[in-house]
């Protein structure tokens, strides 16, 4: 009978070690898996990755790189600079020269490519701060389609003025035209001019409430003028007016007659 109760006992006290073991292993196993979380954020494990591009060998100062110059590596997002090329920008970047040179391992950045080649899309012609802006043309408004791709031209509308007279203005001057209807296409309907922001809604208002002209400009000539004349029907009628503007057409070395003559 005692032999049975020290066993009992014996049995007893087995069972509460192997259970103290047990809670003792659960709760180690958990600081563990706290401790790696806290690893893992510290070094960015759980954080999003990402592709990014790095050179697969050195690419030296204006050379271009090819595809197979590149391999994909995966690193947090949080740890991708500004201006780092994905997979998807390869084939556009592909072939391009480089800038400065690019060492093996290195990320391909945009800061090392030559941007001025590398992009060709028409957005990339857009100087900063300004915007696109098409208006349609015609034979007349386009000065018989000679408008092209790099031109500057100033913009002129007929408004009514406080009189009620019909007065013409030049609105603005020597904006840079970007393109010219298709390329495909001579007598295009629309040209595409490189605006400020504040000068868009300008254009489409003058556009839709009073129509525009355009007047083509030398290419050498980008001076503008603050003293240009509202011209209204009374202006036209005035001898003195008319002089004026001769008397300032004859001071001109060049005069345009169909060519330059001195």
């Amino acid at each position: 009978m005692y032999k049975k109760k020290k066993d009992v006992i014996g049995f007893i006290y087995e069972k509460k070690d192997w259970i103290t073991m047990l809670v003792l292993s659960v709760l180690g196993i958990s600081l563990i898996h706290q401790a790696l979380e806290k690893q893992k954020q510290r070094i960015g494990l759980d954080a999003v990755v990402i592709e990014v591009l790095i050179a697969d060998r050195t690419i030296e100062q204006g050379s271009a790189f090819k595809e197979e110059d590149l391999r994909i590596e995966v690193m947090p997002e949080k740890y991708v600079p500004i201006g780092a090329l994905y997979p998807s920008d390869a084939p556009k970047f592909a072939g391009q020269r480089v800038a400065r040179t690019i060492h093996e391992g290195e990320m391909i950045l945009s800061s090392a490519l030559d941007i001025e080649f590398a992009l060709d899309n028409a957005s990339s012609k857009i100087e900063d701060g300004y915007r696109a802006l098409s208006i349609p043309v015609d034979e007349i408004s386009s000065v018989s389609y000679n408008i092209e791709a790099g031109d500057h031209i100033d913009l002129l509308t007929t408004v009514d003025d406080a009189r009620g007279q019909n007065t013409t203005m030049t609105i603005l001057q020597n904006v840079t035209v970007l393109s010219t209807g298709t390329q495909e296409d001579r007598d295009y309907g629309s040209i595409t001019l490189m605006v400020l922001p504040s000068e868009a809604p300008l254009i489409i208002h003058t556009l839709q409430s009073h129509g525009i002209s355009i007047i083509l400009r030398n290419p050498y000539d980008p001076k503008t003028r603050k003293d240009l004349p509202m011209i209204s029907k009374q202006d036209i009628i005035q001898a003195g007016f008319l002089n004026h503007l001769q008397s300032e057409r004859d001071q001109r070395i060049n005069i345009l007659r169909g060519q330059t003559q001195p």
